[in-house]
């Protein structure tokens, strides 16, 4: 099966059985395997609703927004197509491409401990044969390859025997209801098969019994406070412990921001699309991960998980999914702030969201292509956040602040490590810019393992970042605190004598500050700091770096200028100092160009999320929406 068109179906007059005579409830993989093994099925269509109707041919199209159709053809043969093509109003032939790979790819469908039903409670038989039909006493690489070879095999169950490492394979055509495993087997896992190169939008992924709404007809107040409080349940559930290892409510509360953020950056200010439409390319590499928190589950040590599936199935009848991403973003900000700015956040986000964001399911298959390389340092920041979504540098590096969240994992992005302390990365507060001043950073160079030899031949590129390079790092340092090149840049600049833009990969230096200047005040920042500057505790006590030296903070006399070298930049001293914010001195000025933004914001909290409340409701409501009173939102309560 290979898509059609995209946004309408085959005419009515090329009917097999009338409409949804395939099933109704269905997901996009069953409905194309229907029609896989029906005779009479040529094209079928599938509406957001999930149902399913088969076609004999497509001579005629009609417009249908919230609908898809695929065409069977035969794989291997050059296939001219004399049909209409997906431009609906085109009747000129084409040839239509044929998947060069029409095996697919296997991908995690459910997390682990969860099986398909064999047959559904409507009646559907799911199970294509029996148990165990693909193969016994395999291994799961085995089970994988057996399905995707297999052109009947739409999901694939592997059930791993006790201790064994070998398992029972079983296929399947659809995979609508799950249930929990059964407690005679072990671990039982679930893949699907999907084309490669595919494009899976966020809401084919959503499951909706009571059938979809693409667009939020009517919000009030109440229904937006109820969506939040599904949302904050869920994290509610989640384990409060964090550590090194595991912190589950920084890492679900960070794959939501994330999703959200790679939902309304692939904004495009010349056309106006894009933007906070619920749609990105789930398949991309650059959304890896999303999967989890949306629909798989984030698994903790005790094997519960939560998705947000499980909080927008209660809405997804008024709710649209493009609507619901950036409540969802918004409760888990405020739910994870700290003290009065929780209750402050919540009020504010309240006051300025506004309803009626159509979800897009076609149509952002590059949106994946927008987002800001880390590579690019504040170049990207500047196509992105500056260029495209409208944001000037202070907002730009406000709406940055969402690192403050979560981590990245080398299975995702291939970076690896915190923005700061575990502990930190499950609160919204402005310890990023805390720690990007009072801690001391260097280069970490191909943290992702990518060889030389890989990466000229373009099977991998490198990843560079930045790590905690200050004294006692080892001590102090377990969960391997990093920074990206689009974090560090934002303050700082490089020494090299090129564009002046820090990049990782490229300059050999260390970023830090003075404590001592005064015009580049670092006494609140010390002091959010648990009254701590690069590891060193300034307390009075004057503590001994190396080379004889001694630590006091805010000492201006020459020996204190060399113990802040010495101690922010302890193992890499041998490198020479990026270009330093805040000394003053022409040749080392300016700095990055939010370096005062971030100084303010690691000031003062407050400063931060008032600005972070206006580049927020840039990005989600006023690209690609407008502004009120001309924008094409609504305020919460206002439904006509």
């Amino acid at each position: 099966m290979q898509v059609y068109l995209t946004g309408g179906r085959c005419g009515s007059m090329d009917f097999v059985d009338g409409l949804a005579n395939l099933g109704v409830g269905l997901s996009p993989e069953a409905c194309k395997q229907t029609c896989l093994v029906s005779p009479s099925c040529k094209f079928v269509s599938l509406t957001m609703l999930g149902g399913c109707t088969s076609f004999s041919n497509c001579a005629t199209t009609r417009e249908k927004t919230d609908s898809i159709t695929w065409e069977k053809i035969t794989v291997g043969l050059n296939t001219t197509s004399t049909e209409a093509t997906p431009e609906l109003s085109s009747t000129t032939p084409t040839t239509t491409p044929v998947d060069s790979t029409p095996y697919g790819r296997m991908v995690r469908h459910i997390p682990a401990g969860g099986q398909c039903k064999a047959t559904t409670s409507t009646g559907q038989q799911q199970m294509v044969g029996e148990p165990g039909d693909l193969g016994r006493d395999v291994t799961v690489e085995e089970c994988l390859e057996n399905c995707r070879t297999d052109r009947g095999c739409a999901f694939v169950e592997f059930a791993m025997y006790f201790e064994e490492g070998l398992g029972s394979c079983s296929k399947f055509l659809a995979c609508d209801e799950i249930q929990e495993a059964s407690g005679l087997l072990g671990l039982v896992f679930v893949f699907k098969k999907v084309a490669e190169g595919s494009f899976d939008s966020p809401q084919w992924m959503m499951h909706c019994p009571q059938g979809a709404v693409l667009t939020t007809g009517c919000m009030s107040e109440k229904l937006y406070d109820e969506v939040t409080e599904s949302v904050h349940e869920l994290m509610r559930s989640l384990s409060s412990e964090c550590n090194t290892e595991v912190c589950e409510q920084a890492d679900f509360a960070g794959c939501v921001l994330r999703l959200a953020g790679h939902d309304f950056m692939d904004f495009d200010p010349v056309t106006g699309t894009g933007g906070a439409d619920g749609c990105t390319d789930m398949g991309h590499g650059n959304n890896a991960g999303l999967s989890e928190c949306l629909y798989l589950g984030l698994e903790g040590p005790d094997g519960h998980s939560v998705t947000l599936q499980d909080a927008y199935v209660q809405f997804c009848h008024h709710v649209s999914l493009a609507d619901f991403v950036v409540i969802a973003a918004e409760a888990a900000m405020s739910m994870r702030a700290v003290g009065a700015s929780q209750a402050l956040l919540a009020q504010q986000f309240k006051a300025d969201f506004r309803y009626g964001r159509t979800t897009a399911f076609q149509g952002c298959q590059f949106s994946a292509l927008a987002l800001p390389d880390p590579a690019e340092s504040c170049v990207a920041v500047e196509k992105v956040f500056v260029d495209a979504l409208g944001l000037d540098w202070e907002m730009a590096a406000a709406l940055m602040g969402v690192h403050t969240l979560g981590r990245v994992e080398p299975r995702n992005s291939g970076y690896s490590g915190w923005w700061s302390t575990p502990e930190h990365s499950r609160r919204f507060n402005n310890d990023y810019f805390v720690s990007m001043l009072a801690k001391g950073w260097c280069p970490e160079l191909d943290v992702n393992g990518c060889s030389d030899a890989d990466a000229a031949m373009g099977t991998c590129s490198k990843k560079n970042q930045w790590q905690r390079c200050d004294v006692d790092r080892e001590a102090n340092n377990q969960a391997h605190e990093m920074m990206l090149n689009t974090d560090l840049c934002l303050a700082f600049r490089d020494r090299s004598g090129g564009d002046g833009i820090l990049r990782s990969g490229e300059d050999n230096c260390c970023t830090w500050v003075h404590s001592f200047v005064p015009t580049f005040d670092m006494t609140e920042v010390i002091r959010a700091n648990d009254g701590t500057f690069c590891n060193v505790a300034c307390d009075g006590s004057h503590p001994e770096i190396k080379n004889g030296s001694t630590f006091e903070c805010f000492s201006q006399g020459k020996e204190q200028q060399t113990a802040e070298i010495e101690a922010c930049c302890f193992f890499e001293t041998e490198r020479a100092d990026c270009r330093t914010s805040g000394i003053g001195a022409a040749s080392l000025a300016p700095g990055g160009p939010a370096e005062e933004a971030v100084l303010r914001f690691a000031s003062n909290e407050s400063a931060w999320i008032a600005a972070f409340r206006k580049a927020w409701k840039q990005a989600v409501t006023v690209n690609a929406f407008g502004e009120a009173p001309t924008g094409v939102l609504k305020p919460l309560g206002i439904c006509q």
